[in-house]
């Protein structure tokens, strides 16, 4: 394995981020689009880049899962539950959505940019593992933290374009938002008009190409 280091991806402040998270969590407390896991009420629970999860020790740093875009974040926050199409309102309303930006630039590092394949372990079985326990993805995080990156840049494989970007922001620090690395959130209700945008991604995915159909 090489030990070359990989070109860091620039997130600046004014790019923003989306994430939905739970109105209400399991012991009954109100959610919150800050939180850095690992999970919020079962620290169990196993999200792919979280630090607690690379070895022994590891248990205090944390990892908040944001997307690029609005579709995306509902695409992953329901596509492995749902599976084609869209939930319907009831699970739907169990979220909320959130905008978030970050107070300072974050340097991350981008799995899918290809001058930086084969770098620090970065291969395609990294990219599009989809296994529920992430044994490689948790070990690559814990590599990307102690070379000093501040998260992980990905494209998301729940997104059927293949267009959606993730961003995983690493914290010191798991919980609400410990070091203050986001602004105060613009939170609201899941609007009709994303469903919607969703429910046309999916469609059109499905549809094959043009060249396939005969004149």
């Amino acid at each position: 394995m090489t030990s070359r280091t990989p070109q860091p991806h620039d997130l600046p402040p004014d790019r923003p981020l989306f994430r939905l998270y739970r109105r209400t969590l399991d012991n009954g407390s109100p959610g919150n689009p800050l939180w850095f896991c690992p999970g919020e009420t079962n620290p169990a629970e196993s999200c792919r880049f979280d630090l607690h999860h690379a070895g022994p020790g590891r248990a205090g740093p944390g990892t908040c899962y944001t997307a690029e875009e609005a579709t995306t974040a509902f695409l992953e926050a329901f596509k492995n539950t749902c599976g084609v199409g869209v939930p319907d309102k009831t699970e739907i309303d169990k979220k909320r959505l959130a905008n978030l930006t970050v107070k300072a630039s974050r340097q991350l590092v981008d799995l899918n940019e290809p001058a930086n394949d084969g770098l620090m372990g970065i291969t395609n079985a990294l990219i599009i593992e989809t296994t529920e326990s992430y044994p490689l993805s948790h070990t690559f995080a814990g590599e990307a933290y102690d070379a000093d990156f501040q998260g992980v840049r990905w494209k998301s494989l729940r997104d059927p374009t293949y267009q959606g970007r993730n961003c995983a922001l690493f914290s010191d620090t798991s919980g609400l938002d410990p070091h203050g690395i986001f602004n105060p959130p613009k939170t609201q209700d899941i609007p009709d008009g994303l469903v919607k945008a969703v429910e046309v991604t999916i469609r059109r995915s499905q549809l094959r190409s043009a060249e396939e159909y005969p004149l």
